[in-house]
């Protein structure tokens, strides 16, 4: 539905409800070409499904669901992907080349199975509860599906990773057998028998469809991975959590020492393969009590193109270590039942840099992290505390409090968090409403173009803008006929989609022209007409002015005018979204601003 009445909230420029009448739960986020991407579990039978999905009707009690937003944020589409049987999720969801790519678990017999030939396929559920695997097509149909499971219990794919070298999976199985495994030779990492109750698992298939490698990974207890990605020197990391005393560590020359202790009854780890499969680091991360991660919450490992390795997650451990230099931000100790922490390594040295708490004197929880070099460390999560050590920005969104019920209750509001390529922090703010029960649960986080987008889940249940009673999560309608509901339709757990222009938290560096004060404004935003931009400066005026969408097109280029510092520029047939205004000088930017077309 598209509503009204809901404008930003300073950079919070869209916020929304999507689920309906039970519990639905937005477990990732991606974009790709402007397009937003997420999946999710939902109960609901009437979930908002677009006319002419792929499966418009919920077959069991809970099936997994991807949706697509388009620049504008209209509702392009949804579907579910389920079956009869009563369990079901898409725990990650990825983009490449315009297919759709879902990783996830279902107890579904009649899961929809689209065969390849020459592929290798899986039809049949093996055990009582199976991953799978699911391409889709950029209409939404299945081009390709399987389960990725054996006879046992417990087996869920939980991250996927697609690139030019094929599609990469995580996950754990408690199969003993009939799970499919694959040895590449070439000194890879592979065991096929079980080694505890649940063990990890990491599997790749190539270009083709084929099995290339599949194997286990894990001790004598319990082993789960609940992420995987591929860099660019075509290393593949995998993190999870572990509470095996035997869980196989490593290390290969030149990098530093792991852990190789569990140090509590739960430990997170992090492995580090070579291209061709071999382990060059395999670590505990942990210290005398448990480290934890929310299943469904990704990402907890995010490298940065400068090579900045980072990690997070949730800690009730005392004795993590703290490591922090003058530009840094640093909470050396651990405050409450848990607390969130993060770590920096060197990608070259797997030498922790930077380690510190982030909590107050509750339980708070970190459920994902995002670096990139040019917008620093986001980093999303749940804050138990109402004493968390807030940081302001002008401009950009702030909630000062938590939310408290009328009992005097500490609800358990999102946090965001965000750090300069310094490591400095400089915005930190709850994000969330009434709750009586679980709060809000940011499971995942997307930044790119300058731009924040935050999923999760809220069991928010009154709505009030204005403040005059009951407050539910920050709802901002885009305009348009952008996607806005603002009604609470859960029965305990709705979904929300949020974005966020962040420009204004990390503001792209203007060109030093020896102590001048360059400035670059645009008015009116949002606008439908026309814009006017202006350019302030003591010295040089630019020589062109560039306007760039979402995914990085150059929509206008535009001769500044010698005569004067306004520029009018005609924007009423570009399409809705955010667009970037650069001020080049001889084709050096110089200025940046942004604009909303509505």
């Amino acid at each position: 539905m598209v509503g009204g009445g809901f404008p930003p909230i300073d950079n919070l420029r869209w916020s929304t409800y999507v689920g309906h009448t039970m519990g639905d739960q937005y477990h990732g986020v991606t974009v790709w070409n402007d397009l937003q991407y997420a999946c999710a579990a939902s109960e609901s039978a009437e979930f908002p499904i677009t006319e002419g999905a792929f499966q418009e009707d919920q077959f069991g009690d809970r099936n997994p669901v991807w949706s697509r937003f388009k620049a504008d944020h209209t509702m392009d589409y949804i579907t579910y992907y389920g079956g009869v049987a009563g369990e079901g999720a898409a725990h990650d969801i990825y983009v490449y080349e315009g297919n759709v790519y879902l990783a996830g678990y279902t107890d579904a017999p009649d899961l929809w199975i689209e065969e390849v030939i020459g592929a290798d396929n899986d039809a049949t559920l093996s055990g009582s509860l199976d991953g799978f695997v699911a391409r889709f097509d950029g209409f939404g149909f299945p081009t390709w599906s399987r389960y990725t499971g054996g006879t046992g219990f417990h087996d869920r794919a939980t991250g996927i990773y697609v690139d030019n070298n094929g599609i990469w999976i995580s996950g754990q199985t408690g199969s003993e057998g009939g799970f499919p495994f694959a040895n590449p030779g070439g000194g890879a990492y592979y065991v096929d028998a079980p080694e505890g109750i649940v063990d990890a698992f990491v599997m790749k298939f190539g270009n083709d469809l084929t099995l290339d490698w599949s194997t286990r990974y894990g001790g004598e207890s319990n082993d789960v991975a609940l992420q995987i990605l591929r860099d660019v020197w075509g290393r593949i990391w995998v993190s999870g959590d572990t509470r095996s005393s035997d869980f196989p560590t490593a290390t290969s020359t030149g990098l530093t020492a792991a852990d190789n202790t569990l140090g509590g009854d739960l430990d997170d780890f992090i492995i580090r393969f070579a291209a061709n499969g071999t382990v060059e680091w395999s670590s505990y991360i942990g210290g005398n009590d448990t480290e934890w991660n929310v299943s469904i919450g990704k990402p907890k490992l995010s490298i940065a193109p400068n090579l900045n390795v980072f990690f997070c997650g949730t800690t009730a451990s005392t004795d993590l270590p703290t490591i922090y230099n003058s530009a840094t931000w640093l909470d050396d100790t651990q405050n409450g039942n848990d607390d969130g922490y993060i770590l920096q390594f060197d990608y070259n040295t797997m030498v922790a840099e930077w380690a510190t708490y982030v909590g107050g004197t509750q339980q708070d929880q970190i459920f994902g992290c995002f670096a990139n070099e040019d917008n620093g460390l986001f980093v999303v999560g749940q804050a138990g505390s109402a004493d968390l050590d807030l940081i302001p920005v002008s401009d950009a969104y702030y909630q000062q409090e938590a939310t408290v019920l009328g009992n005097g209750f500490q609800a358990e509001d999102a946090f965001i968090l965000h750090y300069k390529p310094s490591l400095e922090a400089d915005w930190f703010t709850y994000w969330g409403g009434t709750s009586f029960f679980q709060g809000e649960h940011p499971y995942d986080l997307y930044v790119g173009n300058n731009l924040l987008y935050i999923v999760g889940s809220t069991d928010q249940e009154y709505l009030d803008q204005l403040g005059t009673g009951d407050v539910t999560i920050p709802l901002v309608d885009f305009g348009g006929d952008s996607y806005f509901d603002e009604t609470y339709n859960g029965d305990y757990e709705d979904v929300f989609i949020c974005m966020f222009d962040i420009d204004i938290i990390t503001p792209v560096q203007e060109l030093a022209q020896a102590g001048e004060q360059n400035m670059l404004h645009v008015y009116p935003s949002p606008a439908n007409g026309s814009i006017r931009i202006t350019y302030t400066s003591s010295g040089l005026h630019p020589t062109e002015i560039e306007i760039i969408d979402v995914s990085g097109r150059i929509v206008s280029s535009l001769t500044w005018p010698t005569s004067q510092g306004i520029l009018t520029v005609d924007v009423s047939k570009l399409t809705l979204g955010i667009y970037t205004i650069e001020a080049l000088y001889e084709r050096t930017r110089v200025a940046t601003i942004k604009f909303q077309k509505h």
